[in-house]
């Protein structure tokens, strides 16, 4: 398997001197949502920097493809944060991932901002987490969110090194979907649906599955990552990723979740 962009391991402690009004921030940029509910969906991307799993290695998910290092963040008021977007914003949907992005308890209080206030042409908002990590700040979030106008989902995609972890106490009420990672490799803790993480819930949210993607090099600084370069992409490993997560699909019922972005081309 090949690792990408690998980093240390961010923790909670790393955030907790920036002001109250602040994140840290890889990239805000514009795109096509390429996964799960809001797939094919314009968007617009925040891009928080530092995970907890940042390692890749040993952490459950060496597959990870995405540059998200702590140490090349910039440290970016609401306010400015708000600009940005809003000079991108053509797009109803704004997704917050990392990363961890609730590795920083102050994106909560950013959620609350955008739910109340709104951004202008945005109707909906994502937030991407491996459900690891739930600041107390979260606990209020509900409220915020039954007040506003505008769509709210958490999606969750838990990472297992041998088995997966539960889901944070302050993160259990709270997912709207789960997107769970599908490998064909039997030895994989990805090879079969967690099913003891998801009997903890009276109700069963949104599942999807998305077959990995195996590459044959690490992509190289500022390349896009897309299915057409030639060599990229390990086509028999990721094809046997496809078939196992259709044959889940069939199995339980779930819908499949392709990373469509690699097709078009886009971050």
């Amino acid at each position: 398997m090949i690792t990408q962009n690998q980093d240390t391991n961010a923790h909670v402690g790393q955030y907790l001197s920036f002001p109250d009004h602040a994140l840290l921030v890889t990239s805000i940029f514009s795109t096509i949502q390429g996964e799960g509910p809001f797939a094919g969906t314009p968007a617009t991307f925040i891009r928080l920097a530092g995970c907890n799993r940042g390692r890749k290695i040993g952490m459950g998910c060496s597959f990870c493809d995405t540059n998200f290092k702590i140490n090349e963040g910039t440290l970016m008021t609401f306010d400015y944060i708000e600009r940005q977007v809003e000079k991108l914003a053509s797009a109803p949907l704004l997704v917050i991932t990392g990363g961890e992005p609730f590795l920083q308890k102050n994106v909560v209080g950013f959620l609350k901002r955008v739910l109340g206030a709104g951004l202008h042409g945005i109707k909906n908002i994502q937030i991407e987490s491996n459900g690891d990590c739930g600041p107390e700040e979260l606990l209020t979030l509900n409220q915020d969110i039954n007040a506003s106008k505008m769509g709210f989902t958490i999606v969750i995609s838990p990472k297992a090194e041998k088995t997966f972890r539960p889901i944070h106490k302050n993160l259990k009420d709270m997912p709207s979907v789960f997107k769970f990672l599908i490998s064909g490799d039997e030895s994989s803790p990805y090879f079969n649906i967690p099913y003891d993480y998801l009997g903890t819930y009276n109700h069963l949210p949104k599942v999807y599955l998305s077959p990995l993607t195996a590459y044959n090099r690490p992509v190289s600084p500022g390349e896009i990552a897309d299915a057409w370069t030639p060599g990229l992409i390990n086509v028999e490993e990721t094809r046997r990723n496809y078939k196992r997560a259709i044959k889940l699909c069939f199995e339980y019922n779930f819908q499949l979740s392709l990373q469509t972005h690699l097709f078009l081309g886009v971050e």
